[in-house]
């Protein structure tokens, strides 16, 4: 069965069980509404990308501020375009990128050019308008993401005729889409045989589809080509596409603007979005890129990245010179003119920011109502915080209140909007019920120093297997408050002089090396200052210049003030510091706070400003020229960590984000629960069970050793599978037990035994105490799809780590209300295992890409397994399942939750307890139907807690359609961190009914 059969079978057996209900209590439906009923039941399941015509509605304030988990069709209602300049900007003729930090705005910016957004019909707009503004448009957008199509880490994908395919597939898709969408506004609008032409388009250049030809409409070629899809992204090696993409893209164009009137003087735009080294490896994706930057009358690509693409040494299509800006292609450095918008004299920034919130506002039934933004946050100048700040002994009450009003919450922004709408959603809901107006000055104070103290602890933690940036975070942060006070202490006290106050946001730089290896090596660390987010570009792309004959690359870097908070600087931007030469090469090598200070002090420039706080006119003087060079310089921007939504613990509907009535309320059908048997036995029962093989681990915690000996004493078996670690552990006294039984003991490699498990003959236990989460989740599964029975053993810990002692730091910190201090006791946790690690997938995934993706994972002491997943995998929706209790490791466990609910999109927590294993497996079940059934999305699981964990995620993945299950494994860990003692052991008998061999 395909994905798309599951999620039919799954919607219609949930309208049988609404009629399945008892008789006496039953209303049946008549026959006309018994048959919509199936229709959108139908719909809902197969065509998840087409309720463009339904209201959008924010559950969370935040919802969708990652414009990646918003359909296109919703854009028009959040999306703010500064006199419409942006638009005009993007839609030029030929490629383009479009640059800026993460958080700016360019996949919600790229997202507005899609056909599905440019032909959404806003109120009271009729059907003729809107055809009417495509064929005004002259252009059609098809938006594909490049993080969910072309992650490289997979070996397929090194080969460029694999990642040409799979983006001509996916484009292809979205062709059929748009025509479907385009029908559904006007059925006339669609030449006949359509599905034709595009069908025969696709067919002419994609190996192994010649079965395309024989689509019989629309719908039918968009299955079809999404089954294709499917398989190009499995690893299947049967479609390919082997001509030059020029070629291949222009003659999709070609067709699609033959299949209807409304397109055919229009371009056609390919938006791919997300090309970023965050989840790309670019270096070998460059010559895709640079082979899709052809001109063309009829078509382009349009990228979103930040720039080290262009400093990949990017190359024309004919690869015969490097691209230049102006001839190959045009360049819109969106976070700059974000940045411009927001410190713009005036009232311009904070109408920008006012206006962003109102639209969510107006869409999010919990805010109040009638209730501007201005007015809930109230405002004072910035200048005032500033004095406020420098007045203020450290020990202060009145620093707890500083950071409040509209005016620092836009000026925190330096171009990252996400945080702007995390940290407004965090406001109101520390503000309760409050009828009170703005909200108190502590409360949005405190809310900014929280956000401040997970920044700074996320970019720790990001640095823990390279550079610690951190500090140099930091060492910007208490020099500009060292200033500003110092400025505040040295003014004149005549009582009629200004106080010129200092306030410090960023720095000028001039790259002057001697030689190309110690420019590159200066470049190579900026990059690490812009990749981790520490500092954004704030004046456009760098530009070499030449001086006495030696290249010069300057930039305008602006820090992002939201890491600075924790140590109370201003927020204006009127002061800078320039650095070149020897102070910036130490600069950049120093990782100790207080000489980076000295550096900076050495290099502090005192510019006088104008009334509105602006350093100068906002631009460097002649020795600081900014500019976009027509040849890139090897240097970039790059993505910072955005700010996320926090849903309130509990149940998510349809990714806790976007009501919408796709079938009436009283119509919503839930599928039947997983039907399966777990059932907890007795050794005596253990003893009569005709077991014929055992898989065991030959581990090092005492529990291994403790559950081998129970088991060798019981069971009688023919072979016991034994998998060997590096660690020798317990493995001499467990064989010796298993030899002293009847068993002959076949031993396997970890690694062997994760590629192929060995073969369990008859009824099989699987001893999970000393095996590793990847081949609990294997094995189990296995057994439960191969013969529907399992056995499973299961010999708990007395201690885990970490132990009380190891928290005493933590739980101080936790009490004296100090967030910075807190998160840095949670990272300085011993958990018994270091970095980095490495991803591993346990399952061939199937799933449709186009869909959303859903995470369901667990928190646990090790946290840095769960984080290093979110890192590389962008999620639509976040489930962590946290324990139950206050035990030690619970505690961590529910630390780490918290903080991925305060930086990850449409992140929500569940207490669950670990003794209950039917009960783990049927909420994860009714979490499934929620999200795949209903929400239709893909349902991934992360082996990111426990092992009885791993056992209920085996179990459901057995009975359910999961697209993917993830293990991180870490590089090194020590084996007496683990745990210790041994506590009870139970054995569960695991069957599936009907499927039991």
């Amino acid at each position: 069965m395909e994905d798309r059969d599951f999620r039919i079978a799954l919607a219609l057996q949930g309208i049988i069980s609404n009629l399945r209900t008892d008789a006496q209590n039953l209303r049946l439906p008549n026959p006309a509404d018994m048959v919509a009923q199936v229709r959108e039941s139908f719909y809902r399941a197969s065509h998840h990308w087409r309720p463009w015509r339904n209201p959008l509605s924010l559950k969370g304030f935040a919802d969708h501020y990652n414009a990646q988990t918003l359909e296109s069709w919703d854009v028009p209602r959040l999306l703010v375009d500064p006199a419409n300049r942006w638009l005009t900007e993007i839609t030029r003729p030929g490629p383009q990128i479009i640059t800026g930090m993460r958080g700016c705005g360019k996949t919600m910016l790229l997202r507005a050019l899609d056909i599905h957004a440019r032909a959404t019909q806003r109120e009271s707009e009729t059907q003729e308008a809107v055809i009417q503004r495509i064929r005004n448009d002259r252009f059609v957008g098809l938006f594909v993401s490049a993080q969910r199509l072309l992650d490289l880490r997979e070996q397929s994908l090194l080969k460029l005729e694999y990642r040409l395919t799979r983006l001509f597939v996916a484009y292809a898709l979205q062709a059929a889409r748009a025509l479907m969408h385009l029908r559904d506004v006007d059925s006339t609008a669609i030449a006949p045989g359509a599905h034709t032409r595009l069908a025969s388009a696709v067919a002419d250049y994609l190996e192994g589809a010649d079965d395309l030809r024989h689509s019989i409409s629309l719908d039918d070629l968009e299955q079809r080509l999404q089954r294709i899809a499917v398989l190009t992204v499995s690893g299947d090696e049967k479609h390919l596409v082997k001509q030059a993409p020029a070629e291949v893209f222009n003659h999709l164009a070609d067709s699609l603007r033959e299949c209807s009137e409304v397109f055919e003087s229009a371009s056609i735009f390919y938006l791919l979005d997300d090309v970023s080294t965050r989840y790309l490896e670019l270096d070998k994706i460059e010559a895709l890129l640079s082979a899709l930057l052809f001109q063309s009358p009829t078509c382009a690509f349009k990228f979103t990245s930040e720039w080290q693409t262009i400093e990949l040494g990017l190359r024309s299509p004919g690869r015969n010179h490097p691209i230049r800006v102006g001839r190959d292609l045009t360049v819109f450095d969106l976070g700059e003119d974000v940045f411009k918008t927001i410190s713009a004299a005036g009232s311009a920034g904070k109408d920008f920011i006012t206006r962003i919130l109102q639209l969510r506002a107006d869409l999010h039934a919990q805010h109040p109502r009638q209730r501007d933004p201005r007015v809930i946050l109230g405002d004072v100048p910035l200048e005032q915080v500033a004095r406020e700040i420098a007045s203020s002994s450290e020990a202060a009450g009145q620093k707890k209140r500083v950071y409040r009003g509209l005016s620092c919450l836009t000026s925190v922004c330096v171009g990252d909007i996400g945080d702007v709408i995390k940290l407004y959603e965090e406001i109101l809901r520390r503000s309760g019920n409050a009828n009170a107006y703005p909200i108190e000055d502590q409360t949005q104070s405190e809310c900014f120093q929280e956000m401040s103290a997970r920044r700074l602890y996320d970019l720790n933690r990001r640095a823990t297997y390279s550079r610690n940036l951190k500090n140099h975070a930091l060492a910007f942060a208490q020099t500009a408050h060292d200033l500003l006070v110092r400025s505040y202490r040295n003014a004149p006290k005549d009582g009629k002089s200004k106080v010129r106050l200092r306030q410090y946001s960023s720095i000028y730089v001039r790259v002057t090396a001697e030689d190309e290896n110690s420019q590159k090596q200066q470049i190579d660390r900026l990059r690490d200052l812009i990749d981790a987010g520490v500092f954004v570009f704030a004046g456009g792309a760098p530009r070499s210049k030449t001086k006495d004959s030696d290249p010069i690359l300057q930039f305008i870097l602006s820090y992002r003030k939201i890491y600075g908070l924790a140590a109370f600087i201003g927020l204006a931007d009127r002061d800078r510091f320039e650095l070149s030469g020897d102070d910036l090469s130490r600069w950049l090598e120093l990782d100790d706070v207080t000489a980076a200070k000295e550096i900076l002090l050495r290099n502090q420039i005192n510019d006088e400003v104008d009334e509105t706080g602006a350093l100068g006119s906002g631009q460097p003087g002649p020795e600081s020229e900014i500019a976009i060079q027509e040849q890139p310089a090897a240097t970039s921007p790059a993505a910072v960590q955005a700010p996320v939504r926090r849903t309130a613990p509990g149940q998510a509907d349809l990714f806790g984000t976007v009501e919408r009535e796709t079938t009436p309320p009283e119509q919503k059908a839930w599928a039947d629960k997983v039907s399966i048997s777990i059932r907890q036995i007795s050794e005596n029962e253990l003893a009569t069970l005709p077991v014929s093989s055992t898989l065991v681990g030959l581990g090092f915690e005492d529990r291994t050793l403790a559950s081998n000996e129970f088991l060798s004493g019981v069971l009688n078996p023919v072979t016991a599978h034994a998998i060997r670690y590096p660690v020798e552990g317990h493995s001499p006294a467990i064989l010796n037990a298993w030899t002293k039984s009847a068993a002959s003991v076949v031993e396997t490699a970890y690694d062997e035994a994760l590629a192929a498990l060995p073969r369990l003959d008859g009824l099989a236990l699987v001893d999970i105490s000393g095996l590793a989460k990847p081949l609990i989740f294997k094995a189990v599964r296995s057994e439960l799809v191969a013969k529907g029975r399992v056995l499973v053993c299961h010999a708990s810990a007395e201690k885990h780590y970490p132990l009380q002692g190891d928290l005493e730091k933590l739980f101080a910190a936790e009490k004296s209300e100090d967030p910075v201090a807190f998160l840095e006791s949670l990272a300085e946790l011993l958990t018994g295992e270091d970095g980095p690690y490495k991803d591993v997938k346990l399952l061939d995934d199937t799933s449709d890409p186009s869909r959303n993706r859903a995470l369901l994972a667990f928190a646990s002491p090790k946290h840095e397994r769960l984080f290093s997943l979110l890192d590389r995998r962008e999620f639509d929706q976040i489930e962590i399942i946290t324990p139950e209790g206050d035990p030690p490791h619970a505690k961590v466990a529910a630390y780490a939750a918290e903080f991925i609910c305060q930086n990850y999109p449409n992140a929500s927590v569940t207490r669950f307890g670990n003794d209950d294993l039917l009960g783990l497996v049927e909420y994860l079940d009714a979490k499934y139907l929620e999200i795949y059934g209903t929400g239709g999305a893909n349902f991934e699981l992360g082996l990111t807690g426990t092992k009885t964990q791993a056992l209920a995620a085996a179990v459901l993945s057995s009975v359910r359609k999961v697209s993917q299950a993830w293990y991180l494994s870490p590089k090194r860990f020590d084996e007496k961190r683990f745990s210790s003692g041994v506590g009870s052991i139970r054995v569960y008998d695991i069957n599936i009914p009907g499927r039991s061999c």
